[in-house]
């Protein structure tokens, strides 16, 4: 690394407890809102599939 990088590293000042659990909130909210659009598209994906089994049954 150079002198530049260690510098930049450095300068972060430790988060307090308040402002560590917002973040700890907002990734929470974050991975839960990802998970949620993944299962709304695995069932709209199933949907569409069973429609495909009964079309192609029904020929």
């Amino acid at each position: 690394m150079r002198s530049y990088e260690f510098e930049s590293q450095a300068a972060a000042a430790p988060i307090t407890p308040e402002k560590a659990r917002m973040v700890a909130l907002k990734k929470q909210k974050d991975v839960a809102a990802m998970a949620l659009s993944a299962e709304r598209k695995r069932q709209t994906i199933a949907r569409a599939q069973k429609q495909i089994a009964r079309a192609s049954l029904t020929k």
